[in-house]
């Protein structure tokens, strides 16, 4: 009992009186493990689950890592009674929840500001075309979003990309009234085509350096 009174009510003293504030910051304690009969659906299993989907997606880390045995083993020394989901489980559900969760955050970030500028390449060898939008937040903060890497199936034409654009711009709410947006490329035909068929910009910046 008195080190329960120690560890989880230090204000309290044996007599049921409270101690005088000391004045210093209150000190949270560390996340409570698992008890025995907690589920995956529990609020601990769950942080764990979008902990280690952050570190899948900010690392770059393959969905298989979770099945990895020194990985595996990691976890059961952190959390002992926690039962690690799998990686199809990361890759339908968890990632998928955080890129969601992010893209709202963005959207009402981008709706709070006055003007977007975009930049946009493709890969050929890769086929895909990626979109990244550059603005100043309300707290005066230059930020730059990548919005999207998408796939191109069609062929590479000026059309195809410009619709790949027009579609970024529409998914992400970036039309503002009586402004237009700029865009930087670089130099290749394509995407300057690109460009001067997309209807929904009227400037575009060549990036001098490509």
């Amino acid at each position: 009992m008195l080190a329960h009174l120690r560890r989880h009510h230090p204000s309290v003293t044996i007599d049921g009186t409270r101690k005088r504030e000391s004045g210093k910051k209150l000190q949270l304690l560390p996340p409570q493990p698992l008890n025995r009969g907690e589920g995956e659906k529990s609020d601990r299993a769950k942080a764990i689950n979008k902990a280690m989907g952050v570190f899948i997606a900010k690392d770059m880390q393959p969905y298989a890592v979770v099945e990895d045995a020194g990985f595996q083993h990691m976890i059961k020394v952190l959390e002992s009674r926690y039962n690690i989901p799998s990686r199809h489980h990361f890759s339908n559900t968890i990632i998928p929840e955080l890129y969601e969760g992010t893209r709202q955050r963005i959207v009402k970030e981008l709706s709070n500001t006055a003007y977007v500028a975009l930049t946009t390449d493709g890969w050929t060898s890769r086929a895909t075309e990626t979109v990244t939008a550059h603005y100043i937040n309300s707290e005066w903060e230059m930020k730059s979003s990548v919005l999207q890497t998408r796939p191109l199936y069609e062929s590479h034409t000026s059309e195809h990309l410009s619709e790949a654009l027009t579609q970024a711009v529409t998914e992400w709410k970036l039309e503002r009234a009586n402004s237009t947006i700029p865009v930087a490329t670089n130099n290749a035909s394509r995407e300057c085509s690109q460009c001067n068929s997309w209807t929904g910009t009227t400037d575009r910046v060549l990036c001098t350096y490509c």
